[in-house]
């Protein structure tokens, strides 16, 4: 978890790092698709429900992490409960830090 975090924050700091709902839509609807979507672990479900409509629909992968927002908060000074990556190495390094299944 705390690579997870520490990940997080390097991609905020690499501004690799897009927050918020509303944020991660307009990636979608300006075209730029090469992107991975991350949900926090606690988020509701009408947002995740959301999220993945939009990400299927234009392609793009949407991982669940094992951090919550308030997790989250502690890095970034939010509590956001959907990231997206915007750099495909940054979120295969954060991917490699989840459990396999």
């Amino acid at each position: 978890m705390k690579d997870i975090l520490k990940s997080l924050g390097l991609c905020r700091r690499a501004g690799k790092l897009v927050v918020g709902f509303g944020a991660v839509c307009d990636l979608f609807s300006e075209g730029i698709l090469d992107v991975v979507v991350f949900l926090a672990a606690d988020v509701s479900l009408k947002t995740a429900k959301e999220v993945r409509y939009y990400a299927a629909k234009h392609g793009v992968e949407v991982i669940c992490l094992n951090v919550t927002k308030s997790e989250i908060y502690e890095i970034l000074n939010k509590p956001f409960a959907v990231l997206a990556i915007t750099d495909i190495k940054m979120a295969n390094m954060i991917k490699s830090y989840l459990p396999k299944t």
